[in-house]
């Protein structure tokens, strides 16, 4: 009888201790999940401020100053699914891009402005040809330039939208 009346309290005492171990592993996924969310945090605010900066300085924006939140980024992958850190990526490597773009703008300008100032010295029809040619070019660049600016603050205003459904607490 008194063996009954242990095993019964045994019994119990395990079947509690069950219970207390379920909710231990809720809390526990809880507490993984908020932690998670302090890295994810983390990118959002990388892309943030990347945006901000390339939205109050998009034609002057410098890698150096991208390449500050390139560690943040490249450790996305662990934090957030990846559709959305393709998209993340590809906004970063675009900023990069509107830097080499203007860079080539510049260049070729200061070529052009070079050949005009040479054209006044120079009354050649092959040197004219070449500075129209040139302009072209330039103007075909700047346009390019445009649209690549344009599309980088689309895609910046639809990932501030995809990162704040993806990144959820709890």
């Amino acid at each position: 009888m008194v063996a009954n009346l242990i095993a019964g309290g045994a019994l119990v005492v395990s079947g509690i201790a069950g219970l207390f171990s379920w909710w231990a592993l809720d809390q526990a996924k809880k507490a993984n999940k908020i932690g998670l969310h302090a890295y994810q945090k983390e990118v959002y605010e990388a892309f943030f401020e990347v945006q901000k900066a390339f939205v109050a300085r998009g034609r002057f924006l410098s890698p150096s100053e991208i390449a500050v939140w390139a560690e943040t980024i490249h450790l996305a992958p662990m934090y957030l699914d990846k559709k959305l850190v393709d998209q993340l990526k590809s906004y970063f490597l675009g900023c990069f891009e509107i830097e080499n773009y203007r860079l080539k703008v510049e260049e070729e300008k200061t070529k052009l402005a070079y050949l005009e100032i040479s054209a006044e010295s120079i009354s050649s029809t092959d040197h004219a040809k070449g500075c129209l040619e040139l302009r072209k070019h330039v103007e075909a660049l700047s346009n390019e330039f445009e649209v690549h600016l344009l599309s980088m603050n689309a895609l910046g205003r639809d990932l501030t939208a995809a990162i704040g459904s993806g990144i959820k607490i709890v």
